[in-house]
């Protein structure tokens, strides 16, 4: 689906000066790169103008036309319900620069003001162009525009959100920096291999994953839906393939999943001889969101599942962060409701991992009170796992239901899950705040 791009003419396109003669509005200054700066988008976006200058109508119609796109006559207090009605917000960039678009330019997908715009307009947008109005500002925007909702790749960059004293990077998906006031509080092996440095080198080869449809491993690398056999490895299918960029705002990022019922997806896993199936699929369609928004120093992780079969759709849903030790293991325990266990419990079980009830955990670190808590909606257990003392990364992960260690694991035709129906959406939530005192 393609963005709109929604532009106000009057002092956006021009100066914002009107040229009258004794037989009245008579010329508008326009100037120049700006056409140049709108075919860079005008195959990737729907381009709107709005002006709400009714007399100077004709002179603003044929410069616009001139360029190929559509203008309409919008007045300022019909603005607001115009882009929202006509676009919708969630899909709508705009650029514009006086009182009455600030409104606008803040609930918008991406908001951009020229440099010379109001102050309202400056303080709501999300970028401010270095050029003034009619001097190359819809170029500096349409730039800035192609690099964050074009260009952006997620097989190569790294994307990158902020918000106070909380910065969050996102590589192929997957988160793999998180830090507050600079202390990084992720285990890294997630991140391109030149910024890796030796710790993000050792232990699980991921910073994160996303658990779907199954949490912990397929019994025979298969699981029954129905009368169906469904080919899954370990924690599902959606870690074997992309997601694609939603958005990208400087303190949001959301990325999409979709799949196809039945599609053949690659395992990665698979290596030939290794028993386990070389491609993996799901009985139902699907679309995946993973919503990452810095909000007030904390990170908000939302995970939202949509059931796009014609057929009610069994489920387990977990999110799998890892994060350092902080320090050495000795000083670090986690607390969970009214229980405690220490990280050296968690590095002497069997398979380095246990089970907790909760929706609220603590991490602390005594040695440098260093620690996080997480908090969910949703979710009910945690799995607390690590590959090993020298790895020095430990997972905290939030799930949807526990997996069996043993015995049956027909968690779908025996009820042990979640459940959509068709064209049914559900939402689940991690709130993370990391700090560094006590």
């Amino acid at each position: 689906m393609k963005l709109n791009l929604v532009i106000d003419v009057d002092g956006v396109m021009t100066t914002g000066r009107f040229f009258y003669s004794s037989e009245g509005k008579t010329h508008k200054e326009f100037g120049p790169h700006d056409s140049d700066g709108l075919k860079m988008l005008k195959d990737h976006m729907n381009i709107q103008f709005v002006t709400a200058d009714k007399r100077g109508f004709p002179i603003s119609e044929r410069r616009i036309k001139d360029m190929g796109y559509p203008i309409e006559l919008v007045t300022e207090k019909d603005r607001y319900n115009f882009v929202k009605e006509r676009f919708g917000f969630e899909n709508t960039i705009f650029i514009g620069d006086g009182i009455h678009d600030a409104p606008v330019l803040r609930d918008c997908l991406f908001g951009v003001a020229p440099a010379n715009a109001r102050d309202e307009a400056k303080e709501a947008a999300n970028f401010v162009t270095s050029s003034k109005s009619a001097e190359g500002a819809v170029c500096d925007a349409c730039i800035e525009i192609k690099k964050r909702f074009i260009d952006e790749d997620l097989d190569e960059g790294i994307i990158c959100i902020k918000s106070g004293e909380v910065e969050v990077s996102v590589h192929k998906g997957r988160v793999c920096s998180l830090k507050k006031n600079g202390v990084e509080f992720m285990h890294g092996a997630s991140k391109s291999q030149e910024l890796q440095d030796e710790d993000d080198k050792k232990g699980w080869s991921k910073s994160e994953i996303t658990m779907f449809p199954l949490i912990g491993p397929a019994e025979d690398y298969c699981m029954r839906v129905g009368s169906y056999s469904a080919p899954l490895d370990g924690h599902g299918l959606t870690r074997n393939f992309s997601f694609e960029i939603v958005f990208h705002k400087k303190n949001h990022l959301k990325l999409r999943q979709k799949y196809l019922a039945h599609s053949l997806i690659k395992n990665k896993k698979y290596v030939k001889g290794n028993g386990r199936p070389e491609y993996l699929s799901w009985p139902f369609s699907y679309v995946l969101d993973k919503d990452i928004e810095i909000i007030e120093n904390e990170v908000h992780v939302r995970l939202s599942v949509e059931n796009s079969s014609d057929r009610k759709m069994p489920f387990m849903l977990g999110w799998h962060p890892a994060f350092k030790f902080l320090s050495n293991a000795e000083g670090a325990y986690f607390s969970v409701e009214s229980k405690k266990h220490s990280l050296n419990e968690v590095l002497g079980a069997p398979g380095g991992v246990i089970f907790v009830d909760g929706k609220k955990i603590s991490f602390r670190n005594n040695e440098n009170n260093l620690g996080l808590d997480m908090e969910t909606k949703g979710f009910s257990h945690f799995m607390l796992w690590s590959p090993g003392r020298e790895a020095g990364m430990v997972c905290i992960e939030p799930v949807t239901h526990l997996p069996e260690v043993e015995g049956n694991k027909n968690y779908f035709n025996e009820g042990h899950c979640e459940s959509l129906k068709p064209g049914e959406r559900k939402t689940y939530l991690v709130q993370l705040r990391c700090f560094s005192s006590n």
